[in-house]
């Protein structure tokens, strides 16, 4: 139930994330929302663990924006997430309202890893579908914790804001995707919003819900490994590095491998110790990208839409975009809202100040709390209990309807017991079978991995790489103190746009670890190689800290494509061939 039905007519989103606050204000009326007005307060990065300095600063922030953008309205739409939060996405059979919220409540008891007596739950019907003949409803339910939701009343209360509701993440994205953004039929769209310590992804298919996580990953994870990888003194000057530089585009990246200039090396240095944390996040998206198409049966993503703090990180959009294989924009959340008439200031006309970074305020405002709202006012249960109650209320005609129920569910009872019964019969025989299905799909799996390797010795015997001089210039490559694990050859490209009739070279390895030489060591390993003629689009795929022989170490995966004879200039070819024959 919505908290702003009726004559309330504005509603006032907050983003409170660790390194900014963020609302947006917005009139609704029958054309359409209206923008009333936003405001961004940015917070210290050196205060983000000192719990009540960090307090008092998000306070003045928000009375900041409520000054600034003179909002007078004390009911404001919030959100909450983090490992005490939990959502699920749900098929349920089509029941009356007390009796589906009964099997919601069950289903969570199963599945929450803590008490329900603890916490508070909501949900939200989505949609209604047909499966298999049955009638099913699509829902979304989310649970929390009561000690965090108390947390974010508190903090409200420090500045007199009071909670009308509190929503999700992912409901957020997509009450701002709906509006701002235009998409085809069955179009698979995941909405990935990058904050300060967390990452919200939400994939949608027609304007509906189909997936949600949070990625324990934001720009602090980058800013913190640029301070202790660059020895930097405060977390100030490595967020203002990761500002500056970014990440250099494929033209920068190859141009400071003969550069001596000291702020193109710096510049090449940062960019490379933010794209070793971004493996992480692509890493992450990609085993939920996975878990995605098991669960939902789908075998693809159409695009990314980008927004959240980190968003406007310089060439985060092709970084991801090469690295997932999916087609990225940026999201702009007020892009389709237009001004509200009684908002006249020029900043807000100017599209610069439309960031990504305002999309979950934007969607919690849209939302408007009508779909989920954890705010203890809300007092879903006890609602329930006195709807169930007037349902019961003694009548004749409801006394006689029950009893032709009661009749027509002992016959429903016989009938399922029937089908239960021929139902373990066929389970049976499937189970009896289950053994040679598993042999042959072994046998299958066997055949097709030896087709697979025959076929690569045969492509690779016709390749005629001159593997002396490769392997040469990986000896004079290899930084002190390193060692490689594996070198490993498969078909394919690092390049979608290269033939496939090519090879990609895995790199496999560990630099004993000491603190900033260690990653230089592997940035110059990288620099070497791209130097190579026989080497082209070296790429770092994951590095990893573990220990090794006794010693800590950083493990390393590198990928390079081989390119074919034809693709070398003929004379780097014919100087391989006679190092290969001297080798000889």
């Amino acid at each position: 139930m919505s908290y702003f039905s009726g004559s309330k007519k504005i509603t006032v989103g907050l983003d409170i994330e660790n390194d900014s606050v963020k609302m947006v204000k917005l009139r609704h009326t029958p054309q359409g929302p209206k923008l009333m007005g936003f405001g961004i307060a940015e917070l210290s990065p050196s205060n983000k663990d000192l719990i009540e300095t960090r307090k008092k600063e998000i306070s003045s922030a928000i009375e900041k924006i409520l000054t600034e953008e003179k909002i007078k309205g004390k009911r404001v739409i919030s959100f909450i997430s983090g490992p005490s939060v939990h959502i699920w996405l749900a098929k349920m059979p089509s029941l009356p309202a007390e009796k589906l919220e009964e099997a919601i409540k069950w289903m969570v008891k199963e599945k929450a890893p803590f008490d329900l007596e603890e916490t508070t739950l909501d949900y939200s019907v989505l949609d209604k579908v047909t499966e298999n003949g049955a009638q099913k409803v699509e829902v979304v339910a989310v649970v929390a914790k009561n000690k965090v939701i108390r947390e974010k009343m508190d903090l409200l209360k420090r500045v007199g804001l009071k909670s009308a509701a509190m929503d999700v993440a992912s409901l957020a994205l997509l009450n701002s995707f709906k509006v701002n953004n235009e998409w085809k039929k069955d179009e698979i769209i995941a909405l990935v919003d990058i904050e300060a310590n967390t990452t919200h992804l939400a994939i949608v298919k027609n304007a509906k819900l189909e997936f949600s996580r949070e990625i324990t990953f934001g720009g602090d994870t980058i800013t913190e490994s640029l301070r202790d990888r660059l020895n930097l003194s405060d977390l100030e000057s490595a967020q203002k590095m990761r500002e500056r530089y970014g990440i250099l585009d494929e033209d920068s990246d190859k141009g400071t491998g003969k550069s001596s200039d000291e702020a193109t090396d710096k510049a090449f240095r940062v960019s490379q110790i933010i794209k070793i944390e971004l493996g992480k996040l692509v890493s992450e998206l990609r085993l939920s990208f996975n878990s995605y198409r098991a669960q939902c049966l789908k075998d693809r993503i159409d695009r990314i839409a980008l927004s959240g703090s980190l968003a406007q990180l310089k060439n985060l959009d092709k970084f991801l975009a090469a690295s997932l294989k999916v087609s990225v924009e940026m999201a702009n959340p007020l892009d389709k809202i237009p001004l509200d008439s009684k908002c006249k200031k020029k900043r807000y006309q100017q599209p610069q100040f439309l960031s990504p970074g305002l999309n979950i305020a934007t969607g919690l405002a849209l939302g408007k709390g009508e779909a989920i709202n954890l705010s203890p006012a809300k007092e879903r249960w006890a609602r329930s209990a006195r709807r169930t109650r007037t349902i019961l209320l003694p009548s004749l005609y409801f006394v006689t309807l029950l009893l032709l129920l009661a009749t027509g569910y002992d016959s429903l009872n016989q009938k399922a017991a029937v089908y239960e019964k021929e139902l373990q019969s066929k389970k049976a025989k499937i189970t009896s079978l289950q053994p040679k299905f598993d042999r042959f799909e072994t046998l299958v799996r066997d055949l097709n991995r030896w087709n697979e390797r025959y076929t690569s010795i045969i492509r690779l015997r016709e390749s005629s790489i001159p593997w002396v001089p490769v392997l040469a210039q990986f000896s004079e490559a290899i930084p002190e103190k390193a060692w490689l694990r594996e070198l490993s050859l498969k078909e394919g490209s690092t390049d979608p746009n290269q033939k496939k009739d090519s090879f990609i070279l895995m790199i496999r390895g560990s630099i004993k670890w000491e603190k900033l030489v260690a990653e230089l060591s592997l940035v110059e390993f990288i620099r070497e190689l791209e130097k190579s003629p026989y080497l082209n689009d070296v790429r770092l795929q994951s590095t990893d800290r573990n220990t090794r022989y006794g010693h800590e170490v950083i493990d390393f995966s590198i990928a390079a494509h081989l390119p074919r004879r034809e693709e070398i200039s003929s004379s780097t070819y014919t100087s391989g061939e006679r190092v290969e024959r001297s080798g000889r």
